[in-house]
Formats: C-alpha cells, sequence, structure tokens
C-alpha cells in the first residue's frame, strides 16, 4: 500500500473547567502544501521564472520544489531530500538573514549574485506555524531587466548624442576658424592692397555679410585703381590721411607719348573698331608703364599718355625706369601692330617725350573734385620733346637730364641745340636709341651724324654735307643735311651757335 505523507498537529482539549477531554488531531498532506506552492506570479504567456518554496527558519525546506524530490529521514522527522536543488535557491536558504531574522519580522528579503546574475530573495513568515516562511526566488532581471535595458539605451543615445554633439560642434569649430581665417586673409590682402576678388560663400551668415561688405570695399578700391595711382592711395592709407589741395616741389622723370598720324588713322575706322584698337593699344602701354617699370600715369590725353616718376613714392633710378619704360612700350606697340589680333589695322607708330626736372606734384583742383598730377615747366618741356620727334623722324627723345642720369645704362646720340617754343633758353636734345649694346647696328649712322654735327657746328657745312649724303637712310641725318645745304644757300648770322629754334610744338 502507498503511504500517505502528511504533516500533522496535534492539540489537547480541556473544558472550560480544565478537565481533559481529549486530543485534537490536523493533518495535512505533504501534496496539498506542494500544491499550495505551485502557482504563477509571472505574466500571462511568459515561462515564470518565479521559484516559490515553504522552508523553516533554519533553511530545511518543508515543500518539494519537484514531484520526484525524496523525502528522508532526519531523526524522527521527515525531511525534504531534493533530487537536484537549483543552485539559486541553495543561495537563498543559506542566506544568513534568514537564520537571524527575528519572529515577529514578517518579512526579509535580499539579494544576491551566482553564476553572474542577480537575484531578488523575499522571506514571509507564516503565522500561527512553526516558524515557517514562504520564500520566493526571481532573477533581478524579470523585474528590472526592461529598466537596465531602457537605462543602457538611454545612456547609449546619451553616449551617441554627445559623440554627435562633440563631432558637430568640432565641426562648427573649424567651420567658425576656417571663416575667421578667411576673414582675416582678406582683411590682410586688402592691407597689402591686394584687391583681386574672392568668394563671399559661407555657412554662417554673418561670415558670409563680412566677406560681401569686404568684396564690395575691395571692387571700389579697384575701381578707385583705375582712376587714381594705387601707389598714392596706399600711402594714404599708411599714413592716415585724406586728400588735400596742395603739391610740394619733387624732381621727378616725366614721359609724353603720342601716336604718331592717328588723327588720319582715326578718320579711317568706324567708331567701335576705333574705341576697340586705342583700347588695346592703351591696355599694353599702361601694363608696361604701371607694372614692368614703376610709373605713375598721371592722365590720358586722347591717344596721350602723360607719365611721370619718383611721385608718390621715390625712385632712386626714375631715369633709368622711363627709358626702359619708353623703348618696351616701342617695342609693344609694334609687336601689336603686327600681331593677328590687329586685323590689318593701320600701325600705331609712338613717339616719346622723356624729361627729368623739378615739379610741383599733389592735389589740384577743387576741394570736393581733385586730381593728382604734375604742374610746371618741366612738365611742358617733356611735351614739347614728344612733338619734336616728327621734326627729327625720331621715336624717343630725351632731355640733357635723362642722358645724364641713364648714360650708364642706354645709348644716347646727341641730335641738336634746340630752343622749343615757349621758351628763350637753349635744351639739348638727345634720341634714346636702345639699351647699352642693343643698337650697334646703328653704330655707321651714329658716327657718321657725329662728325657731321661736328663740322655744322664748325660751320662747314659743305664737309657735313659730304658726310650725310651717305646716310639717307637715317632720318636724323636727312634732316640735318637739307639744314645744311639751306645754310650754303643763306649762311647764319655771325652770332650763330647752332641753335634750331623750333617754330612749332
Amino acid at each position: 500500500a502507498q503511504r500517505r505523507v502528511e504533516v500533522s498537529v496535534q492539540q489537547v482539549m480541556t473544558d472550560a473547567a480544565g478537565q481533559f477531554l481529549g486530543v485534537l488531531r490536523l493533518g495535512l498532506l505533504t501534496r496539498q502544501l506542494d500544491r499550495a506552492v505551485q502557482i504563477t506570479l509571472g505574466r500571462a504567456g511568459e515561462k515564470d521564472p518565479h521559484r516559490i518554496f515553504i522552508c523553516d527558519r533554519q533553511g530545511r525546506l518543508i515543500t518539494r520544489l519537484a514531484p520526484n524530490d525524496r523525502l528522508e529521514e532526519s531523526g524522527e522527522d521527515l525531511r525534504i531530500a531534493p533530487a537536484s536543488l537549483p543552485p539559486e535557491i541553495t543561495s537563498a536558504l543559506a542566506d544568513a538573514k534568514l537564520r537571524a531574522g527575528r519572529e515577529n519580522a514578517p518579512s526579509i528579503s535580499g539579494q544576491f549574485q551566482h553564476g553572474g546574475e542577480d537575484f531578488l530573495t523575499t522571506f514571509r513568515a507564516l503565522p500561527e506555524t512553526q516558524d515557517w516562511l514562504v520564500g520566493i526566488v526571481v532573477p533581478r532581471a524579470y523585474y528590472l531587466g526592461q529598466l537596465t535595458a531602457m537605462r543602457r539605451q538611454l545612456l547609449a543615445a546619451s553616449l551617441a548624442i554627445m559623440v554627435v554633439l562633440v563631432a558637430g560642434g568640432g565641426l562648427i569649430l573649424r567651420g567658425v576658424k576656417r571663416a575667421q581665417a578667411q576673414i582675416a586673409r582678406e582683411s590682410v590682402k586688402m592691407n597689402a592692397f591686394d584687391f583681386s576678388a574672392a568668394p563671399t560663400a559661407s555657412a554662417f551668415r554673418d561670415v558670409s555679410a563680412v566677406l560681401l561688405s569686404l568684396e564690395k570695399a575691395k571692387t571700389a578700391m579697384r575701381a578707385m585703381g583705375k582712376y587714381v595711382p594705387i601707389d598714392l592711395v596706399r600711402r594714404l592709407y599708411q599714413e592716415k590721411s585724406e586728400p588735400v589741395l596742395g603739391g610740394e616741389l619733387m624732381e621727378i622723370s616725366i614721359m609724353f607719348t603720342d601716336i604718331e598720324n592717328f588723327t588720319a588713322a582715326s578718320e579711317k575706322l568706324a567708331p567701335d573698331d576705333l574705341a576697340a584698337a586705342l583700347g588695346r593699344y592703351l591696355e599694353v602701354m599702361v601694363r608696361i608703364i604701371q607694372q614692368e617699370c614703376g610709373g605713375t600715369i598721371d592722365k590720358f590725353i586722347g591717344d596721350a599718355i602723360m607719365t611721370f616718376w619718383n611721385a608718390p613714392e621715390l625712385l632712386a633710378d626714375h631715369s633709368r625706369k622711363a627709358c626702359r619704360a619708353a623703348l618696351r612700350c616701342r617695342e609693344a606697340g609694334r609687336a601689336l601692330s603686327r600681331s593677328p589680333e590687329w586685323r590689318g589695322l593701320p600701325d600705331f607708330e609712338t613717339r616719346f617725350g622723356l624729361h627729368r626736372d623739378h615739379a610741383l606734384v599733389g592735389h589740384f583742383g577743387a576741394p570736393d573734385r581733385m586730381n593728382y598730377t604734375a604742374m610746371g615747366d618741366a612738365v611742358n618741356l617733356a611735351s614739347r620733346l614728344e612733338g619734336l620727334n616728327k621734326q627729327y623722324g625720331t621715336t624717343i627723345l630725351a632731355s640733357e637730364r635723362i642722358f645724364e642720369n641713364a648714360r650708364a645704362h642706354f645709348d644716347f646720340r646727341l641730335l641738336d641745340f634746340v630752343a622749343v617754343k615757349g621758351k628763350s633758353e637753349t635744351i639739348k636734345i638727345y634720341e634714346l636709341l636702345g639699351a647699352k649694346g642693343e643698337a650697334r647696328w646703328r653704330t655707321e649712322a651714329v658716327e657718321s651724324y657725329e662728325q657731321a654735327w661736328h663740322a655744322y657746328l664748325a660751320r662747314d657745312f659743305a664737309g657735313a654735307v659730304a658726310i650725310l649724303q651717305r646716310q639717307e637712310s637715317d632720318p636724323p641725318s636727312v634732316v640735318l643735311l637739307e639744314r645744311c645745304r639751306a645754310f650754303q644757300n643763306a649762311p647764319p648770322p655771325a652770332d650763330w651757335q647752332g641753335v634750331y629754334v623750333a617754330a612749332s610744338k
């Protein structure tokens, strides 16, 4: 027969007078106790992780954990001997708080870790029993897992946001630094008078506004540089001053240019063609004068250009620069006339006049509208020298002062003693032949002219004619030859000193 295992309680029964009535015995089958702890606490549809059991304060099980758990005798008692006691329950039953708990303590809670996993335990006393307790063991993650996951997700999200913020902040900082560097770079360029255009696009609206303002300022400066010598603007900027009416006496080298027979050539061209040809010609001249030779262009007078050196910036070799500018402009003008882009237009042969002397240089005009220019006899003489080219068949004439200051670097020849129109004093005029040693092909003509010139000054007009007749391809020789023949027919007065009086400009 199958043995029945139960838990029994016996109690002596007495009446009100204390007389023995009998013994009351109450038995509870162990399987009923087992069913009592086989309740489900988990969420519906999920495996219940709760382990519920009844034990005493010595950590001994009262209920079985599995149907196949055996019962063993322990003295006069039977005890549960689980076939396989789960380690988490073993740890819970071994908890010191279980034994140290007071009988009047309704519950004991705690947690422990086993196998790297956290567990929660709760023991609650069963009243009116022999210190029995209901124990529950459950993985901590069951209740706090979602919260932990949420915390991890929140931490991960926070970290990601921080990374994004740091990365975005770094990009923004780099952009700001790049924008600041761009503003600083453009400011430095403007300070150095580099007004070349630059992009104004920026990811920052305020930076774009600043860059756009700088570009507007550079545009204004580029426009001003087309009307005013940029060196003058630079000096005013560095001195933090505004132009005022007045000038100072300065020694300068002056160059006047003019296109030979320009009026006749302009009559053959349509207005648009004339404007295009003149614009291209002046572009070439200006580039050489300003960029290559450091000249200050005073003004354009139709097809003529007035230029001076040594103002506003001082130059130690300004006469040399003026001579080089004249030679380079003549060379470039002839190359332009031979180029395919000239499309058969009339040749623009340029004549030049060079002079060095003191002139009044400064701002002249009205208080609210003025020009930076040079004034005085020196300017007028340079203009007269340019005009004298027509009478001698030359292209570049220079004064004696230009000759004296540039003769070490250029070849000249003395052409004549001249009293120019509007001036009473006599000046020596020289033809600029080229850089030193470059005009050797004209050596014979130059030497013959010098021999004839000395004969001319000695009133030996016949001897001069005999020399000059062999140089009919040299225009100045032809001019002097005609003059000598004229003097053969009508000799000059006794006080004549070889001075030619120019009757026209």
